[in-house]
């Protein structure tokens, strides 16, 4: 199985995993300003989905 990286997400992947972690599901515009605001994001894709992201959020410190 090949996985590829990218350094997004989706809102509708993002919290597709978030369910499938057993996570409650963000309001779009929660979701989306919680993304845009990450220090540094990767999501790996496999078969043409999704399978995990990570984030890493900062304090600016």
């Amino acid at each position: 199985m090949e996985v590829k990286y990218i350094y997004s997400i989706s809102v509708e992947d993002y919290n597709h995993l978030r369910k499938s972690a057993g996570w409650a599901e963000l309001e779009g515009k929660q979701a989306l300003t919680g993304i845009n605001n990450s220090a540094f994001l990767v999501a790996a894709i496999a078969n043409n989905e999704t399978v995990g992201v990570t984030r890493v959020v900062s304090d600016g410190g």
